[in-house]
């Protein structure tokens, strides 16, 4: 059985408005994956890390995000080892805003 956080703060510069985790906890006799939900602001490219203590242990790759819109990402419970599994968003510059 794993843990994860339930909810994090937003980013400081406000871009991410909602995020998410499924559950609280993932994985288990029933290997239940962990739903990650987040919407941002204004549109943007986004990445999200999943890191079990400072290691990194998935990256979903750098994707266009759109505005409003709730964005849901699936990260697999099998092969990973029990612990605290934190959820990490980072932006990059969105060239189709002009920004």
């Amino acid at each position: 059985m794993v843990r994860a956080a339930a909810s994090l703060p937003p980013t400081r510069a406000g871009l991410v408005t909602s995020f998410a985790t499924e559950r609280p906890v993932f994985g288990g006799r029933t290997n239940r994956a962990l739903g990650i939900s987040f919407r941002v602001a204004k549109r943007s490219s986004v990445t999200v890390d999943v890191l079990r203590g400072s290691k990194l242990v998935k990256r979903y790759k750098t994707t266009t995000r759109q505005a409003d819109r709730t964005h849901r990402l699936r990260f697999d419970a099998e092969k990973n080892p029990r612990g605290d599994y934190r959820i990490r968003t980072a932006r990059g510059r969105c060239p189709a805003a002009g920004r």
